[in-house]
């Protein structure tokens, strides 16, 4: 269809069924010449039409003056492009307008395809041409390889908007970037995306062309400087996003290549440009650091594709008030040590890595150094080689370790052993004002030589537990004596609790818990329901559970069903307990000894001293 000066056409309830173009235009190729009017009423439906460009319709305007409405509503389905736009193509060279704003019921593009860009609408908007689409849904649109799986745009001295729209599982592979919409922006050219919601709309990845896949939802090329970003050429509000991600977690919901990222995102903040529904932090939170990112245009990892994180940054970076997830997951299959990992989205490989990155902010103060900075196990952490946890951290005095799931007195979950049968040196090691919680985890012992404790206390408060473990199991690995202790506690209050520790077997003087004290320093332990089972000290070491010395100010107590069961201490004294008491106090309640032996108390020995 040509039309020349001054035409008025109206189109009205057409149907086009399996028509194929080998060229443009599967089932409508229009090419406006001249100034007029094309108008489009009712219900227009294109089924399962293909051409090379524009499956539906082709339309191209070449005058300024020219404009085309769809005030009727058109349903695409199911049609298929070997080029650009699998349900429309709109070209226009010189100007013009092209409305696509249903009086009625919505406009469908469903389960439209493209080989290259845009599954649903394609569009190149020039000299001072206009693009308008209201009320309009995008639905499981595809665009193979370009990228713009619902809609692409290409601006120069143009104008788009989008109101009141609906994409739903609009989707992309790697080679190019947004699952729903594809946007070039020239410097004079304006973009309004208002009252839209992106729903599952995702990136793919793509092993032939394992570069960009950026943006889930929205993918931006501007050339808009930040000083000259104004609510007139720049503006997306009252958008929703659910379920949109990006394969390689670069931007799941917006990406913006721009020419400076962080001036940019400054820009959209100060004067709101960007507003998420039921969102009120999105530019504070690290929560959406990779959901809303951006490259610089000058970057050469940009131009590269690049689908590192690391490569792009968060649009408002710069504003956060707080940058470590907290809690923080470890995921040591699929986490990724990045910036902002941690939380439920991207979660960290590792252990190490989410303890010791800088957790103080660009805006604001860090949190306080005791503030509990609690680690999820999503599963073992097996990227962590020789961990070591010293507390206090450079960061941090109080940390808990839990598996993921983990409820106190629960069982429906899954406990996570901490790998550490090839270090030599403790594991944890707390000191000073450090303070350690370990909920719902696995342990077993060091290397067999090694003379360090697994877990090291030595702490001078004792008003607050400064180590705590609760539904834990510890248990021998090997088959060889070990030459140290499991816990080792010589000064600090610790609490023990719903725990277990099973078949241990020490060579020289180790046992289980080794508890010291000394004149001015308090040791405190306090075990409740604690069991201890198939325990030997078959070298020259008293009390294979437990050997302790107990000063003034300094106590050991069992309690709620605690029990040590089979407990030998081959050569010494005390087959599970061995203590010596100068002022100190031990406090034996609601505790059973089974079968347990040594030389002498074949399940307790105590030396009583002074007021002990």
């Amino acid at each position: 269809m040509d039309l020349f000066q001054n035409y008025n056409v109206t189109l009205d309830q057409l149907k086009f069924d399996k028509c194929i173009a080998y060229s443009n235009g599967g089932a409508m190729y229009i090419n406006v010449h001249n100034t007029g009017t094309l108008t489009m009423t009712g219900i227009n439906i294109f089924q399962e039409c293909e051409a090379k460009n524009g499956s539906a319709i082709w339309i191209s305007l070449q005058n300024n003056q020219a404009v085309h409405t769809i005030t009727g509503t058109i349903q695409i389905n199911s049609c298929i492009s070997t080029a650009n736009g699998g349900g429309i193509y709109f070209y226009n060279p010189n100007g013009g307008t092209f409305n696509l704003s249903p009086s009625g019921s919505s406009n469908i593009f469903n389960l439209c395809t493209t080989q290259n860009i845009a599954g649903g609408f394609y569009s190149e908007v020039s000299q001072s041409g206009q693009l308008n689409i209201n009320n309009t849904v995008f639905q499981d649109c595809l665009a193979q390889t370009g990228g713009g799986g619902g809609l692409y745009s290409s601006l120069s001295d143009s104008q788009l908007s989008v109101t009141n729209s609906q994409f739903i599982r609009c989707t992309t592979y790697q080679g190019g970037c947004a699952g729903a919409i594809r946007l070039s922006q020239a410097a004079e050219s304006s973009i309004s995306i208002t009252s839209t919601s992106f729903t599952d709309c995702k990136t793919f990845s793509n092993p032939s062309l394992p570069s960009y896949g950026w943006g889930g939802a929205i993918y931006l090329r501007t050339f808009v400087t930040a000083d000259q970003l104004t609510l007139s050429n720049f503006q997306m509000t009252q958008l929703s996003f659910s379920g949109c991600q990006s394969c390689v977690g670069i931007g799941n919901n917006i990406h913006i290549r721009s020419p400076n990222t962080l001036s940019f995102g400054q820009k959209i903040k100060d004067s709101s440009l960007l507003t998420v529904n039921n969102v009120n932090d999105l530019y504070t939170s690290f929560n959406y650091a990779y959901d809303y990112m951006g490259i610089n245009n000058d970057n050469s990892d940009g131009n590269g594709g690049s689908t590192n994180p690391n490569h792009h940054d968060p649009l408002f970076e710069q504003c956060f008030t707080s940058v470590v997830p907290n809690p923080s997951y470890i995921d040591a299959t699929n986490g990724l040590n990045l910036k902002y990992c941690g939380g439920q989205v991207i979660k960290c490989n590792t252990i190490t890595y989410a303890i010791e990155r800088n957790n103080i902010p660009p805006t604001g103060s860090a949190p306080s150094k005791n503030t509990k900075f609690d680690l999820i196990l999503i599963t073992i952490p097996s990227s962590d080689n020789n961990l070591q946890f010293i507390l206090p951290t450079t960061y941090y005095n109080y940390i808990t370790i839990q598996s993921n799931g983990y409820v106190f007195g629960g069982t429906g979950y899954t406990k996570y052993k901490i790998p550490s049968t090839s270090n030599s040196n403790s594991l944890f090691k707390v000191t000073d004002v450090g303070r350690l919680s370990l909920l719902g985890l696995l342990f077993e012992n060091l290397a067999a030589a090694s003379t360090s404790p697994l877990i090291s206390i030595q702490s001078s408060g004792s008003s607050v537990d400064c180590f705590t473990t609760i539904s834990c199991e510890f248990a021998h690995f090997g088959s060889q004596n070990l030459a140290h202790s499991i816990i080792s506690v010589n000064g600090g209050k610790i609490s023990v609790q719903m725990t277990t520790f099973n078949n241990y077997k020490f060579g020289g003087i180790n046992t289980v818990f080794v508890i010291q004290s000394g004149s001015t320093i308090s040791s405190i332990v306090d075990l409740v329901q604690v069991a201890f089972t198939d325990i030997t000290q078959s070298g020259t070491g008293n009390g294979a559970a437990i050997n302790s010395v107990l000063n003034s100010g300094s106590s050991l107590k069992t309690s709620v069903s605690s029990m040590f069961t089979r407990c030998k201490s081959t050569n010494g004294l005390g087959g599970a307990i061995y203590s010596t008491l100068s002022g100190g106090q031990i406090e034996l309640n609601q505790t059973q000894f089974i079968s347990c032996e040594s030389k002498s108390g074949g399940a307790v020995y105590s030396t009583i001293s002074g007021t002990g």
